[in-house]
């Protein structure tokens, strides 16, 4: 059951990193007219002047959210989180039940391909 509640709450974290990025909230309107950029100078505009949600990548979001860890943590926060988790969704644990080996295997995967693009994101300074 835990395996089964584990592929939900990843489920679950891919939909909130694709609404995020769709409904993030916007800034312009709270600042005062006289400070609004024109569209000619939004063009001009650099990564540094962008708000923080527009620099969240959703695909790396969604794999720190695999992780269940924050979006930017540092390699180490990572990896021990990437461990928890193999230990706790193994699918050597699971080895009586074909079905619950299948799904683990299908996680341990995936738990995988998430700490090897975080790690690879970190190293290429993208996060």
């Amino acid at each position: 059951m835990d395996i089964i509640r584990r592929l939900v709450q990843i489920a679950g974290s891919y939909a909130n990193s694709a609404f995020e990025s769709v409904f993030s909230p916007r800034k312009s309107w709270k600042t005062p007219p006289k400070y609004r950029h024109t569209y000619s100078q939004k063009a001009e505009t650099t990564s540094s002047n962008m708000t923080y949600a527009n620099r969240i990548d959703p695909v790396l979001a969604g794999y720190y959210a695999n992780l269940e860890i924050p979006y930017g943590s540092n390699i180490e926060t990572a990896k021990t989180a990437w461990k928890h988790l193999l230990k706790k969704y193994h699918p050597d644990i699971h080895s009586n039940d074909p079905e619950k080996r299948q799904i683990a295997t299908e996680l341990t995967k995936r738990l995988n391909e998430a700490y090897h693009a975080i790690e690879k994101a970190i190293i290429e300074n993208r996060v």
